[in-house]
């Protein structure tokens, strides 16, 4: 295949990301028919979920574009051990699914304010859930939805090229056609082959940026080289206070303690596949 280039990339990786999104779109709109039978095929994919495909959705769901930028350059500014930083939601996530996930799927409810409105009562309440709607669905919602796409549109502006409004308002307007025509039965599918692809991909970008170093031991010695890294840059276990001067263990564990208790409690995009599986034993 000649090696034709446009903007950033060559003519092989255009085709590869052409296929993909033709895949994603095709899988999407696959489930269409099955998402049209009632709210609960469009909104909990019919509660049919086996546990293999909502847990990978989960991950994928996690696994967002801001999630390597995020990590990596944690580890570029303060240290390997900065790397822990990445496993902090895992306790919230086994919180929720010893404590809670069986319950949420009993509960049989669609949304996550119907299941705050079946736990709670009264008046105190009620302000409750509208505090829990306003401050989740906007304000939580709004700020999450802009890093994640923010890192999509610098990664877009640096690997395609293209102005980074222009590229995330093609690449969105690509997910919404198969998540808002087939519902979660178009976003767990698309997200179990975009699971595979990310982790592929990140292993794969590890390797090749390794061996553009020299090997483990040149980065190694090239990182340490750096003038603003410490000689602790490669200390495995963790010190926040590296990290910033204002942080400790106490501001850690009260970070992990609030993040599981919000995790575990609320629900999110976790418990609507939690509600989406075929059975409780599946949800856990």
């Amino acid at each position: 295949m000649p090696d034709v280039s446009f903007g950033n990339l060559h003519l092989i990786d255009w085709i590869v990301v052409l296929i993909y999104f033709v895949v994603c779109i095709a899988v999407g709109l696959f489930f269409v028919k099955k998402a049209s039978g009632s709210t609960d095929d469009y909104f909990l994919a019919g509660r049919k979920l086996p546990w293999w495909i909502a847990g990978t959705s989960i991950v994928a769901t996690m696994f967002a574009a801001d999630t390597p930028l995020f990590h990596t350059g944690n580890v570029r500014q303060f240290g390997l051990d900065a790397g822990w930083l990445f496993f902090i939601p895992g306790f919230g996530v086994v919180m929720a699914a010893v404590l809670f996930a069986r319950l949420w799927r009993r509960a049989r409810v669609v949304t996550e304010i119907e299941l705050l409105e079946m736990r709670y009562s009264g008046k105190a309440a009620k302000i409750f859930r509208g505090f829990n709607a306003i401050y989740g669905g906007v304000f939580k919602a709004a700020v999450t939805l802009g890093w994640v796409t923010l890192a999509m549109g610098v990664i877009l502006e640096s690997l395609f090229g293209i102005d980074r409004t222009t590229g995330t308002m093609i690449f969105m307007g690509i997910v919404l056609i198969y998540s808002i025509s087939s519902g979660l039965w178009g976003v767990v599918a698309t997200d179990f082959i975009q699971y595979f692809v990310a982790t592929f991909g990140t292993i794969y970008l590890a390797v090749a940026a390794v061996n553009e170093c020299g090997g483990l031991l040149a980065m190694r010695d090239q990182l340490m080289a750096i003038p603003d890294w410490s000689g602790n840059a490669m200390r495995v276990i963790p010190d926040p206070s590296a990290w910033n001067p204002n942080f400790s263990w106490m501001l850690i564990f009260g970070w992990l303690l609030i993040y599981s208790i919000e995790l575990s409690t609320s629900g999110g995009f976790m418990g609507q596949r939690v509600y989406a599986s075929k059975d409780e034993r599946n949800a856990s």
